[in-house]
């Protein structure tokens, strides 16, 4: 098979992921349920181009190599394409949990403001009470 099996069950499982997104889609909204679909959603095409570009890879080192050398082109097995597609899954991992950290972490501080905001509205009304109170 010119394509390996194992990356197309790669290929499967990433189809069948981004299909039961569908689910988390129609849960209720809360924020785990949109932590998961943001996170299920990037993994689930993750998992598929990665697989696409794996097998692109592979038979491209295959062709470019042609029949110059006798010895297999290097990092063609399965085991080696499960690992560099491991290996991008990681890397977008990586990047949803730091953007969900960065949203967390702006919205902390929006609320933080919003409450400085609104702790100053409410010391200038004081004062415009002590003012009235005084004159």
């Amino acid at each position: 098979m010119a394509s390996g099996r194992e990356l197309c069950y790669v290929l499967l499982s990433g189809i069948a992921l981004c299909y039961l997104m569908t689910f988390v889609i129609l849960a209720p909204p809360s924020p785990p349920t949109c932590a998961l679909l943001r996170i299920g959603l990037g993994l689930g095409l993750c998992i598929c181009y990665s697989a696409i570009f794996t097998k692109t890879n592979r038979i491209s080192r295959i062709f470019n190599r042609g029949i110059k050398s006798i010895k297999r082109p290097s990092y063609t097995s399965p085991r080696s394409q499960i690992v560099i597609c491991s290996g991008e899954w990681f890397v977008l991992l990586l990047l949803i949990l730091l953007l969900l950290s960065l949203l967390l972490s702006l919205l902390l501080l929006l609320l933080l403001l919003l409450l400085l905001l609104l702790l100053l509205l409410l010391l200038l009304l004081l004062l415009l009470l002590l003012l009235l109170l005084i004159s």
